[in-house]
């Protein structure tokens, strides 16, 4: 009877000890969930008053929250924004900033870490610059590009485009991986950055 009951209460004792564990890990993981959360919903307000998503989470096979994240965040873009470009941290001194192009040729700047301007910058693209970019967009078949590309490596910074055009709006992350058609997008956007004659708001 004492060896059965020994048995019973050693039983007892390792369920307890096994579901402390498993309370303490649920916990951890869904800590770290809700600061990846926190970090693609930090937002920024741009001239124009849209707030975009300034954040990156981590990968995910079965379902990955920024897919939804960036359906939110075209939703909430002007109709006039026609094509951006945006560089987010990285654990070293990487640039960060936003480049943003609209139909009418003005142009937003808004620089946040680690680049010769900052702050916000207004400026005035040329209708036949504008026209270079969404002529770009078509030819590499922008629309028919993945929304993410990704890697494990976790230090290295995103660049996210976006682009409108002929009623369709989508918009890439791009932190490693991403077709050499695309990174031909991202290298124009960023030289058309150094062809305007900015203003500081």
């Amino acid at each position: 009877m004492r060896v059965t009951n020994f048995i019973i209460i050693t039983s007892i004792t390792s369920i307890f000890i096994i579901g402390c564990s498993s309370s303490k890990d649920t916990t951890k993981i869904s800590g770290e969930n809700n600061n990846e959360v926190a970090l693609i919903n930090e937002t920024e307000e741009t001239k124009e008053g849209e707030k975009i998503n300034t954040g990156i989470v981590s990968k995910g096979e079965k379902e990955d929250p920024r897919e939804k994240l960036l359906a939110d965040a075209i939703a909430n873009y002007p109709d006039s924004l026609v094509a951006m470009l945006k560089k987010t941290p990285c654990y070293g001194r990487c640039p960060v900033f936003s480049f943003k192009i609209y139909s009418s040729g003005s142009v937003n700047y808004y620089g946040k870490a680690n680049t010769e301007m900052e702050g916000m910058y207004t400026g005035k693209l040329t209708d036949e610059k504008v026209a270079i970019v969404l002529k770009k967009i078509e030819k590499i078949n922008f629309f028919e590009l993945n929304n993410i590309y990704d890697t494990n490596v976790t230090d290295f910074p995103s660049v996210n485009v976006y682009a409108n055009k002929d009623g369709k709006k989508k918009q890439i992350i791009d932190r490693q991986g991403g077709p050499k058609e695309l990174k031909e997008l991202e290298a124009l956007l960023d030289e058309m950055i150094k062809t305007v004659k900015w203003t500081k708001s």
